[in-house]
């Protein structure tokens, strides 16, 4: 993540479902390192709330399946950079 955010600069707001401390922990840390992020939180064990990050999550999860079945690969981060390109550039 770190390394795509270099790449890329950090995404404007980071959504979590106040689930896992592991995952709170993350969201914690990625804001601290980048203070522009504007940290969102939803209902956790909600889904109609969630509804959207989850399409968008099928969707990233589809297409790096995709992208590693044709590549060979198995280095994802590789694949999230590339697929975000081919978007950007599309």
């Amino acid at each position: 993540m770190y390394n795509t955010f270099r790449v890329f600069g950090p995404p404007l707001v980071l959504h979590s479902d106040n689930g896992r401390e592991f995952v709170n922990q993350v969201v914690r840390a990625t804001v601290s390192l980048w203070p522009i992020i504007k940290s969102v939180y939803g209902r956790p064990r909600y889904p109609q709330c969630q509804g959207l990050v989850e399409r968008g999550n099928g969707i990233l999860e589809t297409k790096l399946a995709s992208w590693m079945r044709e590549t060979g690969r198995v280095d994802w981060s590789q694949g999230l950079i590339d697929i975000v390109c081919e978007y950007l550039l599309n």
